[in-house]
């Protein structure tokens, strides 16, 4: 999100950005079903260098066969039983087994009718069960387990009809620990979800509607503070939210609509001194801004439009003596700007045109 643009300044001071931190969203698990996986995703297996012609050798009887696929090492890369249709073509039917170029297992399972059927497994180079489950004519059905290399499972749950159905859990590849819990509902995320950290803290909680984010949604920092707390509508923020640092003090707090900072918006140090306010419309500065010193001093002041700083401008001193003053358009300086050293006496004044010095 863009929260929020600092105050500007005749030297165009850098944006400065206050996003509170969210956990990761689930990922897509690569090689098997397309489950959804949470922190840490399978590794796609590497790609197998191109195999050499497929050859064919004949099974017990003249409507079944043995296939074989080697790599050019002449290492075989596929193994599959077909079936000879009525219509003369074949179709993979029967146990099949495909390996790595170096010879490691790569999957094991049956086809039907040219689909994946019954219990299927895939593993990685190193020997390691990489998932397992069932297919049914092809789609993923029952209950699924996935595998980090390093042999702990990393997330377990059930299809229906190649979907997500039910609750699923995924762990941290580094300790085994639950990392995320959550419901799906026709392939789509819904009810509570709840993410944790490596250690076992919660750092982020809410719930979906039909895969969108709905209602109230909290997460927390490392140490347990709220980090930050809102409403979501059809998956985007909406109405009031507040955000905190790890002292429990608040960090900025206003409000968004359709997922657009909307309205008076209020930015704290840590401690409570303020930083900054001012107003947005639909995710845009909009109209006087104040930016204060760390020391609680006024440091900046002046109005935005559609996200640019505009009109007059005034910038102050730590110590509250006024450090420079003049124009913005269309957020770069323009016109006379009039400099004062922290004593307050005059420094210079320059004129600018477009954000750039004029020449004398």
């Amino acid at each position: 999100m863009a929260l929020i643009a600092a105050c500007s300044e005749p030297y165009g001071k850098e944006s400065t950005t206050h996003a509170a931190a969210s956990a990761p969203a689930p990922q897509a698990v690569i090689r098997p079903p397309p489950a959804l996986a949470s922190n840490v995703a399978s590794s796609p297996a590497p790609a197998a260098p191109k195999p050499a012609a497929l050859a064919a050798t004949s099974g017990a009887s003249a409507k079944a066969r043995t296939s074989v696929e080697h790599y050019r090492s002449g290492k075989p890369r596929v193994e599959r039983t077909e079936r000879l249709r009525d219509d003369g073509t074949w179709v993979s039917e029967g146990p099949a087994r495909t390996w790595f170029p170096g010879g490691e297992s790569d999957s094991q399972g049956e086809y039907l009718d040219g689909q994946k059927h019954g219990p299927w497994k895939y593993w990685f180079k190193n020997l390691r069960l990489e998932a397992e489950g069932t297919y049914v004519l092809g789609a993923p059905q029952g209950p699924w387990r996935f595998y980090k290399e390093s042999g702990r499972c990393i997330q377990t749950g059930s299809f229906e009809n190649g979907v997500p159905r039910g609750e699923w859990l995924y762990f941290w590849g580094s300790n085994g620990r639950e990392a995320t819990r959550g419901e799906f509902v026709d392939g789509l995320q819904s009810g509570t979800w709840t993410w944790w950290d490596e250690q076992g803290r919660p750092t982020e909680d809410g719930t979906y509607a039909k895969g969108l984010k709905t209602g109230t949604w909290q997460t927390w920092h490392a140490n347990g503070a709220l980090s930050s707390r809102g409403n979501y509508k059809d998956g985007e923020r909406d109405g009031p939210w507040t955000y905190w640092h790890e002292d429990g003090t608040v960090a900025r707090e206003g409000a968004f609509a359709n997922g657009l900072e909307e309205g008076e918006w209020k930015f704290f140090a840590a401690g409570g001194k303020p930083l900054q306010q001012g107003s947005f419309r639909a995710g845009k500065e909009n109209g006087l801004w104040t930016c204060w010193h760390e020391n609680g001093a006024k440091s900046e002041e002046g109005s935005f439009t559609n996200g640019r700083s505009s009109g007059a401008w005034t910038h102050w001193h730590e110590n509250g003596t006024k450090a420079a003053a003049g124009e913005y358009v269309d957020g770069v300086a323009h016109g006379a700007w009039t400099y004062w050293n922290e004593d307050g006496s005059e420094k210079e004044r320059v004129k600018f045109e477009n954000g750039k010095r004029a020449q004398p």
